[in-house]
């Protein structure tokens, strides 16, 4: 669900993107351990836009509350 949620954001962001996903994965729908692995490339050219992208998000998720309070402020 993560390399869909970056392919989304990168392809929002007009990056081409290709998702490479380990064969077994694909075929049996496994989507944890290595065999639910996904790669993700981008055109050496926008590299460095799609880092700077990826590293906002993570910033993002890091700001965000890891369980929602308990009472609404």
């Amino acid at each position: 669900m993560e390399a869909e949620i970056i392919t989304g954001l990168l392809r929002a962001s007009s990056i081409p993107v290709m998702e490479k996903r380990e064969a077994l994965g694909t075929v049996y729908q496994i989507r944890v351990g290595p065999v639910g692995e996904v790669r993700l490339y981008v055109p050496l050219h926008r590299a460095a836009e799609a880092e700077v992208l990826l590293k906002a998000l993570a910033l993002e998720r890091r700001d965000e509350p890891l369980d929602p309070p308990d009472h609404p402020e």
